[in-house]
């Protein structure tokens, strides 16, 4: 158990893919949160403000996750 401890904290190469993997979870979410932003504005019936705001709040949450993320990438 000690020494996959031991490896880990060596190798920086793991944490390194782990994160750029999470940086491209990230960006397929924000792809969707934009096709469903999209399909929002392309209904014949106007979309509920409470809807609107909610998809706003979100978008900005995910956003400020995936700047998180590079901020940590590019330290």
């Amino acid at each position: 158990m000690k020494t996959v401890i031991a490896e880990k904290s060596v190798n920086p190469l793991p944490h390194k893919q782990d994160l750029e993997d999470r940086i491209h979870l990230q960006m397929q979410k924000l792809h969707a949160l934009c096709v469903t932003h999209t399909l929002l504005n392309s209904q014949p019936h106007p979309v509920h403000g409470n809807v609107r705001l909610h998809y706003a709040l979100i978008l900005e949450e995910h956003c400020d996750e995936l700047q998180q993320l590079l901020d940590r990438l590019f330290q």
